[in-house]
């Protein structure tokens, strides 16, 4: 019952073969075709089919905030892009729910590390601490995103600004 298998390629190939065979995509199979191929490290055919499916009108409000953060994380990790179109999905991310989730404020708060304004960066990191999302705004949240992440963001953030003590504190808590 508790089985760790490595992850597998069957539903990748599924939705391959459905497009081989010019099969029409619903928008929930587009964004889970987009998942597949990033969880397949094809990162630029993800971000093709993730900009694609933002697109639609249809599309669920839970999926879409989960495809924009998906498209920031794309272009900043993987095309290291640092501009402000890629803050821009995590802002668009961030619109999708009542308060900001915790991996949506991480995000944030790592494009504004990486530019070196880390008075915004922290406060992005402080939402994030503790954010546990509930529902359906809870989908694919990761609990790295309201706990160990910002914390340890928080210590290094600390750590450059010269409060030692504070960045001590972090890590324990």
């Amino acid at each position: 019952h508790n089985h760790q298998k490595p992850y597998g390629d069957r539903n990748i190939h599924i939705f391959q073969d459905m497009l081989a065979k010019d099969e029409v995509f619903s928008t929930r199979n587009m964004f889970y075709y987009a998942n597949e191929l990033m969880d397949h490290h094809l990162n630029e055919d993800a971000l093709r089919w993730y900009l694609k499916v933002i697109e639609k009108e249809d599309m669920w409000n839970i999926d879409k905030m989960n495809a924009y953060i998906r498209i920031f994380k794309l272009k900043f990790h993987a095309k290291g892009d640092r501009t402000l179109e890629c803050l821009k999905y995590a802002y668009m991310a961030a619109a999708c729910t009542e308060v900001p989730r915790a991996d949506v404020c991480d995000c944030i708060g790592e494009w504004y590390s990486s530019h070196r304004r880390l008075g915004i960066a922290e406060m992005w990191f402080k939402l994030a601490y503790g954010n546990e999302a509930q529902g359906l705004e809870n989908t694919f949240l990761e609990t790295h995103s309201f706990t160990t992440t910002p914390l340890m963001q928080l210590a290094k953030i600390y750590w450059d600004t010269n409060r030692k003590d504070e960045a001590v504190q972090s890590t324990i808590d």
